[in-house]
């Protein structure tokens, strides 16, 4: 026993190198909520870390396939990472950075910098341990961002390994000293199950002297809230956590006290929480008590002698309560049920599960004064083959979809559902806000891509997780052309992080030359292009439902055949055109049952197509030659699950992949009758197809089908990525396609 013990000792010692830790108070209030300790055992290092110097390159030099440049704006790459996980979880991440937990510029009072982190995998999946884990810091020393570009000259780095795993972590002002540090909430997810020996409690890591502080009490962190209660300066930081049970430890940075609050889970469940401002206190947000699956939840908030106290302000349900259960394998090693629904006709081969929205944030997106929440609804269909086994949750036999939830703020009393938006966010470590088009309002995007596959992250074009917000009444999706206009892309491309400096606009980004590579670079760019910009009228209530937007006279009939393809007119005015408009085609394609919608396989993830608004959600093989693909593709357009047929042909002689739709093939475009006169045009050896390439201009005249027709074949790449219908010979043979 004693040898173990030494040997957790001089572990933790060697891997606190290059740290300082503060003596801090840490409170533990099991017995009694008012309670206060100082924390003990504190281990202190005085060495700094380790110092490195980079000369910072062109982005253009990254030698990768995966490369666009953007000649409006500049890039460089500042910075090489180069850390490996400890045990491996997989075959194919080797570099840790793959999977970075944060990339950032602070603008401190004497100094700028540019920091990353990331986490170690030290325990193998599931496994029970008590051994030390830890985490990397990147912090790069900008002596003058302006001027990085111009000179590239050498730039010192300190690298760090953190005796903690977060998986919650910011940058805040601590101390009120007006720098800012960053804030972890730790936990145990590095590989190791939940029976583990080991507890984590909370830090500050002070960028100025690389010092490293604890508060908190040991417990299994999840959700890292922060907010100036009472106006003096200082956060209290709230920490709702696992073991026992669920409960919220609010820490008062002024004061160094921290007490524990027991009836939380009364109110609000543990996932991805925030807390915003309100007139007279707080309001947090997340799912509901036993039923945060299906039903978002809003409570005020007050916090008076260090305690906590909760009253229910409002309620949102998604969707019906689960009435299934399923045995599921999850990442621990545990087989635990989970609640969903059985897809009938399955024979218990399908199930849909119920599960919470893992993201959430609050943003005012109409500049009203009052703060707004943004959340996630996870929809998650599992097939397995044998009934007699678990779905196996890590294994990939679960594919999620996902809508985005914005809710307006009445007057901090009650919430209104104001928009929904299919999206693929939910792969992201968090939602970030920016102004991204440098509009003057704030943008909403995705952290990070590519988490669970990362092949895909290189074959998919970048930042397709970027709303934009439109005058200060909805989000939409950014474009293609858009992103593709105004970024480059260098490499496969793992995290993003947009600021802005003296009026002037940057992107950072983590990137790796391709899938499996073993090193990582930090690289930043500027963009000085001007964005795409689109028309400043007012819109409809037409307009803005076919958008999503839910307005006052949300119930009214609305006459669809008035929105062009875009799902917006550049006129108050209905533009007077005779011809089939987006929105009226998705409103007379027939939807298909439970049963039909779910014989298609999952695509790894959902496939956005932002001229219809619509996802490809699902795919069915109909046949495949050497020289063409068929395939049925499962689309959703808001909650309706219809089909089009689908045509990938290559061509050698001109070593060209067409993408063509079958509106007269099967059932057609959603089986609608007036479309199938269009299906001019052979897949292989059967007729029934167009692609936008085929001389047949009156599709152009007569529907606003002709930029979907374009932007399939623009996302061939990010479809073939996403394939789950293909083998290995298959694949193959399409990866010759070129």
């Amino acid at each position: 026993m004693k040898k173990i013990y030494i040997l957790v000792i001089l572990l933790f010692s060697s891997l606190s190198f290059g740290l300082t830790f503060k003596d801090g108070k840490q409170v533990d209030d099991s017995q009694s909520n008012n309670v206060s300790q100082k924390a003990t055992n504190m281990q202190t290092s005085k060495n700094a870390g380790e110092v490195k110097s980079f000369k910072p390159f062109d982005c253009s030099k990254l030698e990768t396939e995966y490369l666009r440049i953007n000649n409006r704006n500049d890039c460089i790459i500042i910075q090489e990472l180069s850390n490996k996980y400890e045990i491996k979880s997989n075959d194919f991440d080797t570099n840790t950075w793959n999977r970075a937990l944060l990339v950032r510029y602070i603008d401190n009072k004497d100094d700028e910098k540019i920091i990353a982190h990331t986490w170690n995998n030290v325990v193998k999946w599931g496994e029970s341990s008590n051994k030390q884990p830890f985490s990397h810091l990147a912090v790069i020393d900008i002596p003058d961002l302006n001027e990085i570009f111009l000179n590239l000259n050498q730039l010192s780095s300190s690298h760090y390994t953190l005796p903690l795993t977060a998986r919650r972590l910011d940058t805040i002002d601590t101390d009120n000293d007006g720098d800012k540090e960053i804030i972890y909430l730790s936990n145990r997810e590095d590989g190791r199950n939940r029976n583990s020996s080991w507890k984590d409690v909370n830090y500050v890591f002070d960028l100025n002297d690389s010092s490293l502080s604890k508060f908190g009490s040991s417990h299994f962190s999840h959700d890292l809230m922060y907010i100036d209660f009472n106006d003096d300066g200082f956060f209290e930081v709230i920490d709702y956590f696992y073991d026992p049970g669920g409960q919220i430890e609010v820490c008062d940075l002024k004061e160094n006290k921290c007490t524990k609050s027991k009836n939380s889970t009364q109110f609000i469940e543990i996932g991805f929480n925030h807390i915003l401002p309100s007139k007279d206190g707080a309001i947090m947000f997340g799912g509901c008590p036993n039923s945060g699956d299906t039903t978002f939840c809003w409570v005020k908030v007050d916090y008076k002698n260090n305690k906590l106290s909760f009253k229910k302000l409002d309620s949102y349900e998604l969707k019906p309560q689960p009435k299934d259960k399923a045995k599921f394998l999850i990442w621990t090693g545990d087989i635990n049920d989970r609640k969903g629904w059985w897809v009938e006709g399955s024979n218990k081969k399908m199930f849909k599960l119920a599960r919470k929205s893992w993201m959430s944030t609050s943003i005012d997106y109409d500049n009203d004064g009052f703060t707004d929440s943004v959340g996630i609804e996870k929809d998650n269909l599992c097939t397995r083959n044998d009934i007699s086994k678990p779905f196996d949750t890590p294994g990939g036999d679960c594919k999620e979809q996902a809508l985005l939830y914005v809710f307006k703020n009445i007057n901090d009393e009650r919430f209104e559902k104001h928009q929904v938006i299919p999206t693929t966010i939910h792969d992201t470590f968090r939602i970030e806000k920016a102004d991204i088009n440098k509009d003057g309002t704030m943008d909403l995007y995705g952290f990070r891509q590519g988490y669970y596959d990362p092949w895909s992250v290189c074959k998919r074009p970048q930042l397709k997780s970027v709303y934009l917000n439109k005058q200060n009444k909805y989000f939409e999706r950014a474009s293609n052309k858009l992103i593709e206009e105004n970024f480059g892309l260098y490499g496969c491309e793992r995290a993003s992080n947009f600021f802005e400096k003296d009026g002037q606009y940057y992107r950072l980004f983590i990137t790796t030359p391709d899938a499996e590579a073993e090193v990582a670079y930090i690289g930043i760019e500027n963009y000085n292009g001007e964005f795409l910009t689109d028309e400043t009228e007012d819109l409809s209530d037409e307009q803005l439902s076919a958008l999503g937007v839910v307005s006052a006279n949300e119930k009214k009939d609305i006459k669809t055949e008035q929105l062009d393809a875009n799902n917006m007119i550049n006129d108050k005015k209905p533009k007077a055109k005779e011809v089939l408009s987006v929105i009226s085609i998705l409103k007379d394609v027939s939807p298909l049952d439970k049963t039909e919608a779910s014989s298609f396989k999952a695509m790894i993830e959902p496939v956005y197509f932002d001229t219809l608004g619509i996802n490809l959600t699902g795919a069915k093989l109909i046949s495949f030659e050497k020289n063409y693909l068929m395939y049925e593709g499962l689309f959703n357009y808001k909650e309706i699950e219809f089909s089009i047929p689908l045509c990938s042909q290559y061509w050698d002689e001109y070593k060209f992949i067409g993408n063509l739709v079958g509106f007269n093939y099967m059932n057609g475009f959603g089986n609608i009758e007036k479309l199938k006169k269009y299906g001019i045009g052979w897949c292989g050896d059967t007729i029934g197809f167009f692609g936008h390439w085929d001389k047949n201009e009156i599709i152009k005249t007569e529907t606003e089908l002709f930029p979907f027709l374009k932007e399939l074949e623009s996302n061939w790449p990010m479809i073939f990525g996403n394939f789950t219908i293909l083998d290995d010979s298959q694949n193959k043979i399409i990866d010759g396609w070129k």
